[in-house]
């Protein structure tokens, strides 16, 4: 887990004192539509091996997001999307504790530090990108001999 990645516990915590705020996720330069909803909270185990034959695991929880553009409705509020939350860490414990990401439109967002406007908590998702584990924790750089990095 990266020092800024947040976890569903931090992000209630945060979510705690704007129970009647709107709740806005923004991302590359646009927001959510109004009347999205809250379709499933996932506690997903990964078991990966990357190109340096290193296997690797994690649990991460994932908040998966449906659009509002077809409905016609406001911004869940933080105290209703804490409801969902708390609901849901009843049922499974282990949400709680791993890095937070939000899926959307078919995409994965790490959730980042929430700002405030007046009657809103903004919360900025950052897209994930695909990395060379190998080259990022060596160094190396793909001009160069990549057989130094990567068992291929």
């Amino acid at each position: 887990m990266t020092p800024m990645s947040l976890t569903l516990n931090t992000f209630l915590e945060y979510l705690a004192s704007h129970d009647d705020d709107e709740l806005v996720f923004h991302f590359e330069g646009r927001q959510i539509n109004p009347g999205y909803h809250v379709t499933e909270l996932k506690a997903v185990t990964v078991l990966s091996i990357d190109c340096g034959a290193r296997r690797d695991s994690w649990i991460e929880t994932q908040v998966v997001l449906l659009d509002g553009a077809h409905h016609r409705g406001t911004y869940m509020t933080a105290g209703r999307f804490s409801d969902i939350a708390r609901k849901s860490l009843r049922a499974l414990p282990q949400l709680g504790g791993a890095p937070l990401f939000f899926e959307f439109d078919a995409s994965k967002y790490r959730a980042t530090i929430p700002t405030r406007n007046p009657g809103q908590v903004m919360v900025p998702l950052a897209a994930e990108q695909a990395v060379c584990k190998p080259m990022q924790d060596n160094g190396c750089r793909p001009a160069r001999d990549q057989s130094a990095c990567c068992s291929a």
